[in-house]
């Protein structure tokens, strides 16, 4: 239920007024640590119902509880399942700025009217978010944009960051521990500045461009940098889909859970989009360089050629070492070894205080059954490999182990990715299929790091220049014979080395057979309408790959 004090985006009194008013609702809901340790000796009725407290509470407290309580919706190590999908249910919508204030700011932050700047400007949203809001616009070229807003009054709700602990006796103490909840408080509230500082959100979208360069199914907008500040983003309007649109667009109660349908004149596979949306996350979490912490399905765009294009924040960044070490870790989830999934896991992690049993933990690991411990599916239905990374992480949270810094990134984006494949094909495991489409690409990327271009150019360079002093090395050779100055020296190769140039040449004649086989089966493979330009690529770099060996072994013959 909304209630007036949702419907104002800031709290308009005291802070001490406000504090009381805050503590007034939740105990009118019975959020108290008094109802906290009535739910832990009910079941899970009541623990149900006391998410549902939750939720409205949080939805009915201002855009910051609301915020948080989204942020809350993705902590799948904090809460149950069933919580976090409840709390996903808080709208991410709130009331339009003004459009004299809308003026105003980009006035303000522009040095610019919008008169001046667009040669047309819609001054009502099309998207109005807790935080902020976004128009349609042209500017003077006829170049279609979006311009995104601030609220100008977001700045004023940062004071209920401050009311944030009242929430803490909400929890469960024992699913929750207080220093668990106090670290996501923390993490919270950096987010939420970031969020309210659009510099971030520009200088990702660049990052997310330079990576869709290399990445040809990711796509990212242009951002227009002299038309950009901490309160102001304009970025080109790409033309697609809304991610939101095609989910609601399936009943996920017929029979076409796996199959797909037209929208909008596009085809959309059910099963391939899912797929398609954990594989372009995964390899933007695992060897990209900025990757989105929400990818909601109402920030995800599907463009006409079958590009996905992640838009609005958080987006965030892992370590090349955390990287490296969480790449590792899915492996193993996905191989069920438990043991070096457990180990993985604990690198990107440290002790409480108090102390922690990692054996115990270890052999916790070893006894996961996602459908029976996840809380998503009923036994028929689940996330798979995502469920059981879920499982793992609420195991290691509630014995004590508390996440470095960019690790609730990873886990908020990585549930919410599976959550969002999970609505659109309920009865797959997109996520295993797409952890199995990053390692082809990151197996290629090994190739081309092998066959770095620059050595292949200098080795090139090497053979070229032989070429060009062959003939005049020659010529000198012929004529120091017919002056009879040349002492020429035969020599007749030993047995061992007339071996290794006959084995040279046998796999010089095989790696040409196996050469030519490769190009004829890419271009056959590449020009079936399924296939696309992903094939063209692979075939390229696995051709030059070849060629790179057939030049070495013909080298040796």
């Amino acid at each position: 239920m909304t209630t007036a004090c949702a419907r104002e985006r800031g709290p308009c009194t005291r802070p001490k007024d406000r504090r009381k008013a805050v503590e007034r609702r939740l105990a009118i809901l019975g959020l108290t640590r008094r109802s906290r340790s009535i739910s832990a000796s009910h079941g899970s009725d009541y623990d149900e119902a006391h998410a549902c407290k939750l939720r409205e509470a949080l939805e009915s407290l201002g855009p910051v509880f609301a915020s948080f309580a989204l942020y809350l919706s993705s902590r799948v190590d904090l809460l149950s399942p069933r919580n976090c999908l409840q709390l996903a249910s808080v709208p991410n919508s709130g009331m339009g700025t003004p459009s004299s204030s809308v003026r105003a700011l980009i006035g303000r932050e522009i040095g610019r009217s919008p008169e001046q700047i667009y040669s047309a400007f819609e001054e009502k949203p099309f998207q109005s978010r807790l935080l902020f809001q976004a128009h349609h616009a042209v500017l003077q070229d006829g170049t279609p944009v979006v311009v995104k807003i601030i609220h100008p009054e977001a700045e004023e709700q940062l004071g209920d960051l401050d009311l944030l602990p009242l929430l803490q006796d909400v929890f469960d103490g024992k699913q929750c521990p207080d220093r668990s909840m106090e670290a996501a408080m923390a993490d919270f509230r950096h987010s939420l500045q970031q969020q309210l500082d659009l510099t971030h959100e520009g200088k990702a979208l660049e990052a997310l461009g330079q990576d869709a360069e290399e990445f040809g199914t990711l796509r990212a907008p242009r951002v227009y940098r002299n038309l950009c500040t901490a309160k102001v983003l304009t970025v080109h309007q790409l033309s697609g889909l809304s991610l939101q649109d095609v989910v609601s667009s399936f009943d996920l109660t017929s029979e076409e859970q796996t199959a797909g349908k037209w929208i909008k004149g596009t085809f959309i596979h059910r099963q391939e989009l899912a797929r398609l949306l954990c594989m372009v996350w995964l390899r933007q979490a695992l060897l990209g360089r900025v990757f989105p912490v929400e990818p909601r399905a109402e920030n995800i765009a599907i463009l006409s050629n079958g590009q996905i294009a992640f838009a609005n924040g958080p987006f965030a960044t892992l370590p090349p070492e955390a990287q490296g070490n969480l790449w590792k870790y899915l492996i193993a989830v996905s191989n069920e070894n438990a043991d070096l999934a457990c180990s993985c896991l604990l690198r990107e992690m440290e002790r409480e205080s108090w102390p922690a049993n990692e054996q115990e933990l270890r052999s916790r690991f070893r006894q996961v059954v996602p459908f029976r411990d996840g809380g998503w599916s009923d036994g028929h239905t689940g996330l798979g490999v995502a469920e059981h990374m879920f499982v793992e992480w609420r195991l290691a949270s509630e014995r004590g182990w508390i996440p470095n810094d960019h690790l609730p990134s990873f886990y908020r984006g990585l549930f919410t990715i599976s959550e969002v494949a999970r609505r659109i094909c309920p009865g797959g495991d997109p996520l295993a299929d797409g952890l199995r489409e990053v390692r082809l690409i990151s197996g290629l990327a090994l190739f081309r790091q092998m066959i770095d271009r620059r050595q292949l150019e200098q080795q090139m360079e090497k053979y070229a220049a032989i070429m060009i002093d062959l003939p005049q090395r020659l010529d000198e050779m012929l004529t120091l014979a017919a002056s009879g100055s040349a002492r020429l020296k035969l020599q007749i190769p030993d047995s061992g080395k007339h071996r290794r140039q006959e084995n040279s040449a046998t796999v010089a004649t095989a790696l040409t057979l196996v050469f030519l086989a490769v190009l004829l089966l890419s271009h056959h493979v590449a020009s079936s309408v399924a296939a696309g330009a992903r094939v063209e690529r692979i075939g390229a770099i696995v051709s030059v790959f070849l060629g790179a060996m057939l030049l070495r072994a013909i080298s040796r013959v």
